[in-house]
């Protein structure tokens, strides 16, 4: 027999799906380490958005190009109703799998094991791996570890490790893993997290998905942010070290989605993508050059963008920038380590993407350690203020590892006495109710100024009726505010 067929090994790449229909879940966003949206009651019935998730597209491509039979079954492009089904599905599609990998996040951390839980009776001697971004947190995989479900929990990008993990007999050569010994216990002999090289990732194996039911592609081509907001999962996920792919090496991909799988939109998710200006600028030339027909969005700092910058980003592309304002309030902003606040750039450069037809997207977080109701309130004046084409206000969510995090528990914003599946639903989640993370304003009042945020930013945008339903409920939410406190 052929050696290389005989080591070949049958892998599959779970995405688990999310039996709360009252939630949409964004496992790719928030750093990788995810966080989840409430949907409105009478969409419960209809199927989430897709969001694919890159580092299981890297991850299976790499398999595949080792040789070994790889499935990826990502549940948002099936919509399991409910657990019946979707187990029947998996042992209907899958034949028995050497390796499972499990990609979990922090909002479905708990419900990622009550599935697993009940997969491993279908496959009671196969191998199970749980993954993504969230175990860059020890305090994650001290949870995990206590349930004593997985014979492995990666805390490493699993780019970096997965094929050691498929052919390496020994496990315990392998940096960032924990393994299940027997004992009954996790021992990791290289705790050091390892990093991808960016530029030797294949494609993203989108081509193992049924790409056609989404709305853009998402790629990744750079990890690592310098700045270090404390509320940020980006850099406690991906490290301070800016780690990028080259712009020749970008524009391949590019090409490849457009030529082989029709791509005309794709979403750049890195976590500040002007980070390196001259690397923003070759990419761009040789956009222009290669003619792709796409259009791309990303996500940045306005520290990094100006007028000439952003005009080259349109020519070769570019349609949206989101990127986050935060608040008004300058102790917020010193406490969280955020250090650019400079609004008149900032609105300098919305101006000129307006000016060229570049959609803004602004984000907003309430509540922050330090806020006040005054700061709150200039926050939503700012917003106004800055006019992008799109404001998201959020109160506080929390990362177990950030500092913010630590800060949280040390101030007594999170109750200790709670069981950590409950603290971690409730951190994980972006809604109006969640708690405010300062002294200065209660729950109440935080909930109230998301209300008036929310209806404040769109009066422009609004017919005359709508604008005045908005307007009377914002004097309502300001009266029920003033009763609440002093200015």
């Amino acid at each position: 027999m052929n050696t290389k067929l005989a080591n070949r090994r049958n892998v599959l790449i779970l995405n688990l799906p999310n039996f709360d229909w009252r939630y949409q879940l964004h496992k790719q966003m928030g750093g990788g380490i995810g966080f989840k949206t409430l949907r409105h009651h009478s969409k419960w019935n209809t199927p989430n958005k897709i969001y694919p998730i890159t580092d299981i597209l890297y991850a299976a491509s790499l398999v595949k190009k080792a040789g070994h039979k790889v499935v990826v079954d990502d549940d948002q492009f099936r919509n399991s109703k409910d657990y019946e089904s979707y187990l029947k599905s998996l042992k209907d599609t899958h034949n028995k799998p050497d390796f499972v990998f499990v990609r979990s996040s922090l909002p479905s951390l708990d419900s990622d094991h009550n599935i697993v839980g009940k997969i491993k009776f279908i496959w009671p001697d196969t191998t199970f791996y749980v993954f993504g971004p969230l175990f860059s947190s020890q305090e994650l995989v001290d949870y995990v570890k206590g349930k004593k479900l997985f014979d492995g929990i990666v805390i490493s990008e699993i780019e970096s490790v997965i094929i050691d993990i498929i052919e390496k007999q020994d496990v315990k050569s392998i940096s960032g893993l924990y393994y299940l010994n027997m004992h009954g216990s996790y021992v990791c002999d290289k705790p050091d997290r390892k990093l991808v090289d960016m530029e030797k990732l294949p494609f993203l194996a989108y081509e193992l998905v049924d790409y056609k039911k989404i709305d853009r592609f998402i790629i990744q081509t750079s990890r690592g942010c310098p700045k270090a907001c404390n509320y940020c999962p980006y850099y406690l996920a991906q490290g301070n070290m800016f780690r990028a792919m080259s712009p020749g090496r970008v524009v391949d991909e590019m090409r490849n989605l457009s030529e082989n799988l029709g791509a005309r939109k794709i979403f750049i998710h890195d976590a500040v993508f002007t980070l390196n200006r001259y690397r923003v600028v070759e990419l761009c030339d040789l956009l222009i050059k290669e003619k792709l027909n796409i259009e791309w969005e990303c996500e940045t700092h306005m520290l990094h963008l100006d007028a000439k910058l952003i005009s080259l980003m349109y020519d070769a592309g570019n349609r949206k920038i989101t990127f986050g304002v935060e608040s008004a309030n300058e102790e917020v902003l010193n406490r969280a380590n955020r250090k650019f606040q400079n609004w008149d750039r900032t609105k300098e450069n919305i101006d000129v993407c307006k000016s060229l037809g570049i959609k803004t997207t602004a984000f907003f977080i309430l509540a922050l350690s330090g806020d006040t109701v005054k700061g709150a309130l200039e926050t939503i004046k700012l917003a106004i203020e800055l006019g992008p084409d799109a404001c998201h206000f959020n109160l506080p969510s929390l990362y177990p590892g950030t500092g913010a995090y630590s800060n949280a528990l040390q101030e007594g914003h999170i109750d200790k006495r709670r069981p950590k599946d409950e603290i971690y639903d409730i951190w994980s989640s972006h809604t109006p109710n969640n708690p405010s993370l300062t002294n200065n304003i209660t729950d109440k009042q935080a909930h109230l100024l998301f209300c008036i945020a929310g209806h404040s930013v769109i009066l422009n945008n609004c017919g005359k009726l709508d604008r005045f339903v908005r307007q009377v409920k914002i004097i309502l939410y300001k009266i029920m505010l003033k009763g609440t406190c002093l200015f």
